[in-house]
């Protein structure tokens, strides 16, 4: 395969490409030049002391123990947390092969109006939010309100505190639901929760502190570690993982039928798919799969639009990384001839159908997951990273939350027991025929009658924005020739200009400035406005 992209290439650039034909096979031996995942690979550490039971929701579900299930699937406390509700466990997705999601779910924090009051021992409290930031001026205040909370709960104080709450109670009764899927494949979606959008990161003290722009603070969020395999997701046979998206969708849309039953209340909220990376493949397929259910399903998911972030969704139109390194000035004229034969090589396997080769064809161009040799893009570059091309070498974004959710007492608050944290290698390797599909069928499919914004960071590479442009162009659904043809307007964030965007028909393009790959853990107030903007139908400009 190395040699087909090295033959017919003309005199000037044989001996380079004899170069880096020698250096690419060299390297095949050469484990240091394994290229960087955009994900950190998990740190697996011993189950140690007790952690607790893993908590499988759907028997009581299915029983109708609704209540007890839902009280079961309260997170524990934990350090830094204590006042953020929260609820998790499994939902069992297939039977037969005991595949199980695990899922953690955070409803819309509760907002009191501002200028709301509490008089507590004739001491005005202010409290502009019953969610308040744990900041040395604040810690008087959430004092006086846990004093009231725990006195006499029939003193007129606490049953103003209580009518608060229930004047609030709506936000969490009428906010969007949405579902955030890591990409990957195979990494864990407890990623996004604690690096990029979440209520909370890990501190190095491995304390919970709370995110400033967190996407809880309007919608209830739900976190699903997918697919099969990935996480503290787990099946107890090989038949048990995806090895294509109609599985993937299918998984995902049954564990949201019993999520539906355990949280009723929120059947009728609006529900968005979001998700970023390889989850330009997992939003429209859990998309597709609502979409063609639920005209006869017995609990309806009301699915108002999907958000992609940085997707790869169809990579057969994305195949142009020679050109756009070129004009980044990442490689020269010479490489870019080198890389446009790969290319084309993926294209042709990919036109065959011939889905491993086409695979092993990208991975040595760009993506290096599974082989451990250095790709044209680390050769030409001495670039690991591809999620930034301003970071250069640098260490991957990741704290230490892999380690955090693997301590015992997090293990028993969010109900995993002694659970394996998954790495995702089984994950990627049982996708592999996957990676150079396309789902753009299924996203022509729901434009036509869902919202879909999909949006880039800037300084992407691996699906940088004029890729996912051009297979925007490419999309053959009623509105195509409005959106080559649409304006683009500026987007701003207060005084700050936070990308650009045009509209066309359901779709929505944004270009996050000053991001790369996880625009939410890059600029994540600007992520916040957009999210929010998206699931309250707010225009980007004026």
């Amino acid at each position: 395969m190395m040699a087909s992209y090295i033959s017919d290439i003309p005199g000037p650039l044989k001996l380079m490409n004899f170069f880096v034909h020698c250096i690419i096979i060299s390297s095949l031996f050469n484990s240091g030049l394994c290229f960087l995942n955009v994900y950190p690979k998990v740190r697996q550490i011993p189950v140690t002391g007790d952690p607790g039971e893993p908590l499988f929701l759907t028997p009581l579900i299915e029983a109708g123990n609704i209540n007890e299930a839902k009280k079961a699937s309260r997170v524990g406390v934990l350090e830094g947390a204590e006042r953020i509700e929260s609820y998790s466990g499994y939902l069992t997705v297939n039977k037969s092969f005991n595949s199980n999601l695990f899922f953690w779910f955070f409803p819309a924090e509760p907002i009191l109006q501002q200028g709301t009051t509490i008089r507590h021992n004739n001491r005005l409290v202010s409290s502009l939010l019953l969610r308040l930031p744990t900041s040395r001026k604040h810690k008087t205040v959430w004092q006086t309100v846990d004093r009231i909370y725990q006195g006499d709960d029939t003193s007129p104080t606490c049953r103003r505190l209580r009518q608060h709450d229930e004047d609030v109670s709506s936000n969490y009764n009428t906010a969007p639901v949405i579902v955030w899927l890591q990409g990957g494949p195979g990494a864990s979606s407890l990623f996004g929760l604690f690096e990029e959008n979440g209520p909370f990161y890990v501190s190095k003290k491995y304390v919970l502190k709370r995110r400033k722009y967190s996407w809880t603070s309007s919608n209830s969020v739900i976190y699903i570690d997918n697919p099969v395999g990935t996480g503290f997701s787990f099946t107890e046979s090989d038949s048990g993982y995806a090895r294509n998206e109609t599985a993937v969708g299918n998984d995902l849309y049954t564990a949201l039928q019993q999520f539906f039953l355990l949280f009723p209340e929120l059947q009728k909220n609006d529900f968005y798919i979001t998700g970023e990376s390889y989850a330009g493949k997992y939003v429209p397929a859990l998309g597709y799969a609502i979409h063609t259910k639920n005209p006869i399903a017995a609990v309806k998911i009301n699915m108002q639009g999907m958000a992609i972030g940085n997707g790869l969704s169809d990579p057969e139109h994305m195949l142009h990384y020679g050109d756009y390194l070129y004009q980044l000035g990442l490689i020269d004229l010479n490489a870019r001839e080198i890389f446009h034969k790969q290319e084309n090589l993926t294209r042709n396997y990919i036109e065959e159908k011939n889905w491993n080769k086409a695979f092993e064809a990208f991975d040595l161009l760009l993506n290096g997951d599974i082989y451990s040799y250095g790709t044209l893009f680390y050769n030409f570059t001495g670039m690991k990273n591809y999620f930034n091309y301003i970071s250069g070498n640098k260490t991957q974004k990741g704290g230490d939350s892999d380690i955090y959710v693997q301590l015992e007492k997090v293990r028993r608050a969010i109900h995993v027991g002694n659970s394996t944290y998954n790495n995702g290698n089984a994950v990627e390797l049982h996708l592999k025929d996957d990676v150079l599909q396309s789902v753009k069928p299924w996203i022509e499919e729901l434009l036509e009658s869902h919202r879909i914004v999909v949006y880039n960071g800037q300084l992407d590479i691996i699906v940088a924005y004029p890729l996912t442009v051009s297979y925007l162009q490419a999309l053959n659904w009623s509105a195509a020739a409005s959106y080559k043809t649409a304006p683009r307007y500026k987007w701003h964030v207060g005084n700050e200009l936070a990308g650009f965007v045009k509209h066309a028909g359901h779709l929505t393009e944004v270009l996050v400035r000053n991001s790369g790959h996880m625009v939410p853990g890059d600029q994540p107030k600007w992520a916040l406005d957009l999210i929010t903007r998206f699931t309250s139908e707010k225009a980007f400009h004026s």
